[in-house]
């Protein structure tokens, strides 16, 4: 299951975001505790995102297999974290729906 949404050259199903979505819709049906989401969807397709060939083909195939878990995180441009100086903060007056 994990490595579904990792495209067949990496060690996945390659699954689109379709199948994905609904795979994803039934473990949240059943509260499946799986870092599906995090790991295999969003890091994944981050790590596909930056073109970095030998950085996919080093870390795919684990995340695939369930062997490694890996975690998707924003920094500023700095490319440093700093609780005193979030990357990101919501509008002024901006409320989630």
């Amino acid at each position: 299951m994990a490595g579904l949404a990792v495209p067949e050259r990496h060690g996945g199903a390659g699954a689109g975001q379709v199948e994905t979505c609904i795979v994803l819709e039934a473990l949240g049906r059943c509260l499946v505790s799986s870092p599906m989401l995090g790991s295999a969807v969003l890091a994944g397709q981050a790590l596909l995102a930056t073109g970095d060939d030998e950085a996919c083909q080093r870390l795919l195939p684990g995340i695939a297999r369930g062997e490694a878990i890996a975690a998707l995180a924003w920094a500023p441009q700095a490319g440093h974290w700093d609780p005193a100086e979030p990357a990101f903060a919501a509008p002024p007056g901006h409320r989630p729906a």
